[in-house]
């Protein structure tokens, strides 16, 4: 009975990220010289630091969201093996997850990092002795740490031979965003990726006198795409958001940071919480949230509980219109 009442309601378009300006949540990102977590103000660009990691990270460390976790990548550089972690956002301490493991084959790099509805995916280097060369797509198992291959890029595409320095998975499309930075890290290739087949398309590159440096992270919000630069000295680097359409960019403004040094990746925003409303957890507020509560109404998942009181009954349908309505 419910459910045939539910699917009589007309629901708009709900949103993840609040409109521009003073009220869009601190973004956070690993500072990997002081191997700490820090959160960037995204209206002044101010860096602070939250606590250290518990290691000494690598270059090539990328992070994301998924179902309320943060989780790190190591790229594998320096003593420690590519090792996947989760971070506690309050106090930046990171645990070890797994190590990262690919059958048959050989991980020479991890470099990028994000995650659709059904998990997370990376994009790594398997040709051991060409660690600037990131082309496989895998689904990694986040309990184990075992790589599954997906789709490969090829070689050949403006930058860096089809290297990926950031990944962000876009809900929309069902396909990938990177970014690859060129040599002398003055421009950044962006460009659109299949995750079942590796097949690539460039979709803008750009410069910028303030976005001088490499982009090391991504965070998508529908079509506002963020970016964090680690600097060129004499610049800091800073936070850049793009205006994203799926098939094409360009520099809405960016964000100089402010910081001492410079040396940043991964990009997320600081949530505190995973949002309740993303009942099929696809990283945006859509109609398609509304079918899924049905689903988990009527199996009694946990994502139906959006009151927070532990059941799952029809309070919860109240709560989710209201979880939707407010955004996240």
């Amino acid at each position: 009975m419910l459910s045939s009442l539910l699917v009589t309601l007309s629901l708009g378009s709900g949103v993840l990220a609040s409109g521009p300006g003073p009220q869009d949540p601190d973004f956070l990102s690993v500072d990997f010289a002081a191997d700490e977590l820090v959160s960037v103000d995204s209206t002044t660009g101010v860096v602070t630091p939250i606590g250290p990691l518990g290691f000494d990270v690598a270059i090539g460390l990328t992070m994301t969201w998924y179902d309320g976790t943060l989780y790190l990548m190591d790229a594998g550089f320096g003593p420690l093996p590519p090792s996947l972690y989760t971070v506690d956002e309050t106090t930046g301490a990171a645990t070890l997850a797994a190590v990262l493991s690919l059958p048959g084959g050989t991980i020479d790099f991890a470099e990028a990092l994000t995650a659709d509805a059904a998990g997370l995916l990376a994009v790594i280097d398997d040709e051991p002795g060409n660690s600037s060369r990131s082309k496989q797509i895998v689904r990694v198992n986040a309990t184990t740490g075992e790589l599954t291959r997906l789709g490969r890029m090829s070689a050949g595409l403006p930058g860096d031979d089809g290297d990926l320095d950031a990944v962000v998975y876009d809900p929309a499309a069902g396909d990938l965003v990177g970014v690859d930075g060129a040599p002398m890290e003055s421009i950044n290739y962006y460009r659109r990726v299949a995750p079942d087949t590796g097949a690539a398309n460039e979709i803008g590159d750009f410069t910028n006198v303030e976005l001088d440096g490499l982009v090391n992270g991504l965070h998508l919000e529908n079509t506002r795409l963020f970016a964090v630069t680690s600097g060129i000295a004499p610049s800091r680097g800073s936070i850049a958001e793009v205006a994203y359409t799926g098939g094409a960019v360009s520099l809405v403004g960016t964000i100089p940071l402010v910081t001492t040094t410079g040396n940043y990746n991964g990009l997320v925003r600081a949530a505190g919480q995973p949002c309740l409303a993303d009942t099929n957890n696809d990283g945006q507020l859509t109609p398609a949230d509304f079918t899924a509560w049905i689903n988990a109404f009527n199996n009694n998942l946990p994502e139906c509980d959006q009151n927070g009181d532990g059941a799952c009954t029809p309070t919860d349908f109240t709560a989710w219109i209201n979880n939707y309505n407010a955004g996240c």
